[in-house]
């Protein structure tokens, strides 16, 4: 279970560095400047965020261990969207789809992977996040390769894709098999604070104020 969930964190890491490896050509592809391709970039980190908040919804509902596998296909396919683009609109709804696709395949496989930490008593984490790093390592030398090889960013994305999507296929059955099963959140009783619908209401512990603040530091050096 371990090994088959790990190939999902290495899927999730791949697919934005064989994407933005090939960001040169694209712009040449699509003819965008730098202002356009910045609004397009805001598009995937904004789809990317919306997903990681409302993910949680669904997955509560149907589990993360049935979402991990069409989530990686989906987003294995989503790949191939901004080697079709043709202009501004058609990059940015690709990246748009794109980051959709990637943020709610991370958040299905982190959840999967809290689940199986707790049930086996033991840190795991910082294992399957390697994957992620691992991944990305893969996704940037695909795209060095295919650009020495003179490939246009369409066959990259091809190749990159059915690569991803053939690993994630493979690793469903061993993944399927040997996770422990996770039982969807109970839904709230009438009645009950839960029931009353949600409350927000921001932290202001200066802990959670850091880590926050780390991680955005982390993600716009990203």
């Amino acid at each position: 279970a371990r090994t088959a969930l790990a190939a999902y964190f290495f899927i999730t890491g791949a697919l934005l560095p064989v994407w933005a490896s090939r960001i040169p050509a694209i712009t040449a592809q699509t003819g965008v400047g730098p202002d356009t391709l910045g609004i397009a970039l805001l598009g995937l980190g904004v789809a990317a965020a919306v997903t990681a908040r409302a993910a949680g919804a669904v997955l509560d509902r149907f589990g993360p261990r049935l979402a991990v596998v069409p989530a990686a296909v989906a987003a294995s396919a989503a790949l191939l969207l901004p080697g079709t683009a043709t202009g501004a609109a058609h990059l940015t709804a690709a990246l748009v789809l794109l980051g959709t696709a990637q943020s709610f395949l991370n958040v299905c496989v982190n959840t999967q992977a809290a689940h199986l930490q707790k049930s086996q008593g033991r840190s795991m984490l910082s294992t399957f996040h390697a994957f992620v790093s691992i991944g990305g390592c893969a996704g940037a030398l695909t795209g060095v390769a295919s650009t020495r090889l003179g490939l246009d960013p369409l066959t990259t994305f091809q190749v990159g894709g059915l690569a991803l999507a053939v690993l994630a296929l493979g690793a469903a059955r061993p993944l399927l098999r040997r996770m422990p099963p996770t039982e969807p959140a109970a839904r709230p009783t009438s009645g009950s604070p839960a029931a009353e619908g949600p409350r927000f209401r921001p932290s202001t512990s200066p802990m959670v104020l850091l880590l926050g603040g780390l991680a955005l530091a982390g993600v716009l050096a990203e």
